[in-house]
């Protein structure tokens, strides 16, 4: 259960940390183009266009911010191959026959190096993509990191059972 709400909080901070670098392009909705495939990209990841949107980026922000992730983008799809790699190699150490610690703690020290990466990184395009920010929107980005955190503290200390929790409670 905890490696589930690890997972999600990772997962969240991976989506708003893309949302920055995903500011370059125009949110669907705002840009009067709903197709199929904006639609398909509203619906998974919403929060990430809200963001964009609440960010009211110029046309010039845009190209340039556009230009921070552009600059990144090989980079990042490394380093997230190199993640999803490691991953699937701590999976196989926990799940597999017979229980072998050192496995597990290698492929998870491998998986932390890859993380590592791709948040160095990521510092990187955050700190350049503030500077292409107004004042106000480095408020407003702040704003809503620390809504997206309050919202993932609100679910995780929320009491409410995990569906895990009720499975164990039923058959234990």
């Amino acid at each position: 259960m905890m490696m589930n709400r690890f997972k999600r909080i990772s997962l969240g901070l991976l989506v708003m940390a893309f949302a920055i670098s995903m500011a370059g392009a125009p949110p669907a909705a705002a840009s009067g183009n709903t197709g199929m495939a904006e639609k398909r990209h509203m619906k998974e990841r919403p929060s990430m266009l809200k963001a964009l949107h609440a960010l009211r980026l110029s046309e010039e922000q845009k190209k340039e911010v556009a230009a921070v992730f552009k600059k990144y983008r090989d980079t990042q799809k490394g380093n997230l191959t190199s993640l999803l790699a490691a991953r699937e190699k701590l999976s196989k150490a926990i799940y597999s026959d017979g229980y072998n610690e050192s496995a597990v703690r290698e492929a998870f020290r491998n998986v932390a190096a890859a993380q590592e990466e791709m948040t160095v990184v990521r510092a990187k395009i955050a700190s350049e993509v503030n500077a292409v920010l107004t004042p106000e929107q480095k408020t407003r980005l702040q704003e809503l990191r620390a809504k997206m955190f309050s919202k993932a503290r609100e679910r995780f200390n929320s009491g409410k059972k995990s569906p895990m929790d009720s499975w164990i409670e039923k058959h234990s």
